[in-house]
C-alpha cells in the first residue's frame, strides 16, 4: 500500500456498512505509519535490544510468522 491509500481515521470508526471514507475535515490523517520498530541501547557495557509492536498476532503459528520472524527477533547476530 501507498501512503495514498493509508491514513489513520480521526474519531469513530464505523465499519458494520461500508468501508471508512477518508475525510480531512473530520482530522483523518494520511501517509504512511509503522506498526513495529527496532531499538538499541548501551546499557553497563552490553547491547540491549528493544522491539515495539501494534500487535503480536504476528509472531502466532496461526500468523505463520513464529518460524521466521520470530527467531530473528532473538537472533544473536546483529
Amino acid at each position: 500500500m501507498t501512503a495514498e491509500e493509508t491514513w489513520l481515521k480521526a474519531g469513530q470508526l464505523v465499519t458494520d456498512s461500508t468501508p471508512p471514507e477518508y475525510n480531512r475535515q473530520e482530522g483523518d490523517i494520511r501517509g504512511s505509519f509503522a506498526t513495529a520498530l527496532a531499538l538499541t541501547r548501551q546499557v553497563n557495557n552490553r547491547q540491549q535490544r528493544i522491539i515495539i509492536c501494534s500487535d503480536a498476532d504476528f509472531m502466532s503459528n496461526s500468523g505463520g510468522g513464529a518460524d521466521f520472524i520470530g527467531r530473528a527477533f532473538y537472533s544473536l547476530d546483529g
